[in-house]
């Protein structure tokens, strides 16, 4: 599968992949095989074999084998239907390609990064960052992962923020700390196809230095503008190429690496229109690890209930989908949707950040409402670094300021704001997420924040939907309920409106 940066509008002017596909990368017949239980290698391999499938590496964190195809045309036809049939294996998927989503618009990105811009910086405002950095401006010790086109590690605003992994010695060909990536001092390039290739993740298309600079552009440095995240260490990690393509084991591969890390957040402004096992497995790893997935809805102007995009539609807890608003507080007319399967929206439309060359851009799409999230969450582990990955995604759900708009389309009906996401932090007990819509038949656990002793849970309408001891809701029929909390003090109590569908 060829995963793609998501973005509706782009200022620099570049040739657009065509609707036919000329340009089209095309991949080797490449399939995810993953079995029931452990095998050996050499028991992979006689049973690959005899299927016409060759064994090129495997996945250790999720057990995913990586296997391309002898014979394509013939595995198809016959091979394939072998190996699903087979009680052994769990699931076999394969690669696809897929095209770039993207739309051009003219703006200004050839100022002077000595130029100082924060006031330009209109679509940030409507987060109201400056209440929030009151409390937080950010701090080195938390790790954000950009899986994108790279960064450009010598821009002014973000040289000072990227991660530097302290037990590699650069260029020296040697892998210092033994954990598979040779001189991955700043990251890790998963586009290189030889050990010719540099390692760095280096930006050449200008998509991840983008979202890089909404995150964490160095604040109160004289230079351009200001990041969500005045400090913040930022975890580049490459794997889509200069058209903004990729493969979704570079996808996947790119998660494993920024978990492995220890970023609590990994961006992910990239997506694909069929789900993936392999995809949904690393997700699960990932929030198992306590880190959460960001992830853009994509633009298509689309309701992702009915015509869902990966991984923002995946059902897992690891991944909070988002939306983009406009510059007058509405879904972006390019922006997908739904009530179920997009989580909240942040703004997306003409986002001024980095680019390539030390230079600025405004671009427009989910691909830059998502590390508006991303940059929130990571000011809220500034305050509250012992937050697991579930009372953050909860917190984060929380903190929105809800919208008319939004009704029907957005889970949360909200736009995020950083004042409320650490706000919150300074308050006493409380239930997280106070308002949501949630699928009937699927567990939800909702977060009950700084309690004292032992907490009760109870809901409005048991016909309608059921809480356990341990806050787990789950919706038996269409409705909306109001969950009630009470700590072991007896003294704090609680209330949220959830909603059923």
């Amino acid at each position: 599968m060829l995963l793609v940066a998501i973005f509706a509008t782009f200022s620099i002017p570049k040739a657009a992949v065509s609707a036919e596909g000329e340009s089209l990368v095309r991949f080797p017949a490449r399939y995810f095989v993953k079995f029931r239980y452990e095998l050996s290698v050499r028991e992979i391999k006689q049973r690959f074999a005899r299927v016409g499938l060759k064994l090129q590496g495997q996945i250790p964190e999720i057990q995913v084998y990586v296997a391309d195809a002898v014979d394509p045309d013939r595995f198809e036809e016959t091979g394939k239907e072998l190996v699903n049939s087979s009680p052994d294996v769990l699931y076999l998927e394969k690669d696809r390609v897929v095209r770039a989503l993207e739309s051009h618009e003219s703006h200004d990105s050839s100022a002077s990064p000595n130029d100082p811009k924060f006031q330009q910086q209109k679509a940030m405002m409507r987060i109201a960052p400056e209440a929030a950095w009151k409390l937080s401006k950010g701090s080195r010790d938390v790790l954000v992962a950009v899986t994108d086109t790279g960064v450009a590690l010598s821009h002014p605003e973000l040289k000072n923020q990227i991660w530097t992994n302290p037990n590699e010695l650069p260029g020296n060909g040697i892998d210092d700390d033994r954990n598979g990536f040779v001189d991955d001092v700043h990251g890790w390039n998963f586009v290189r196809t030889n050990n010719n290739d540099p390692p760095e993740p280096e930006d050449d298309e200008g998509h991840g230095t983008h979202v890089a600079g909404i995150i964490g552009a160095e604040g109160n440095n004289s230079e351009g503008i200001a990041g969500i995240n005045w400090q913040v260490s930022i975890l580049p990690v490459k794997f889509l190429d200069s058209d903004g393509s990729g493969t979704l084991e570079g996808g996947v591969r790119s998660i494993l690496y920024a978990v492995k890390h220890g970023a609590r957040l990994i961006n992910a402004s990239w997506g694909d229109s069929e789900t993936s096992r392999t995809l949904q497995d690393a997700i699960e790893y990932a929030f198992s690890k306590g880190s959460l997935l960001i992830a853009a809805a994509a633009n298509s102007t689309k309701d992702t209930d009915l015509k869902p995009n990966y991984p923002s539609a995946d059902v897992s807890l690891g991944v909070i989908s988002v939306a983009s608003s406009s510059r007058t507080g509405t879904l972006s007319g390019f922006s997908n949707y739904g009530i179920l399967s997009v989580d909240l929206v942040a703004p997306g439309s003409d986002v001024l950040s980095t680019y390539l060359r030390g230079k600025y851009a405004k671009m427009s799409g989910t691909s830059m409402a998502a590390p508006m999230v991303t940059g929130i969450g990571a000011l809220m582990l500034s305050l509250e670094p012992e937050l697991s990955a579930l009372e953050l995604r909860n917190g984060m759900l929380n903190a929105v300021e809800e919208s008319p708009g939004y009704e029907g389309k957005i889970s949360t009906r909200g736009d995020i704001r950083a004042d409320f996401a650490l706000e919150q932090l300074q308050k006493g007990f409380q239930i997280w997420p106070s308002r949501l819509t949630i699928a009937l038949n699927s567990p939800y656990p909702l977060t009950a924040y700084r309690p004292e002793g032992t907490v009760q849970w109870e809901v409005s309408d048991e016909s309608l939907a059921l809480i356990d001891a341990n806050g787990v809701l789950t919706f038996l029929k269409a409705g909306e309920i109001q969950v009630r909390a009470r700590d072991g003090s007896g003294k704090q109590t609680s209330t949220a409106w959830i909603r059923g569908r």
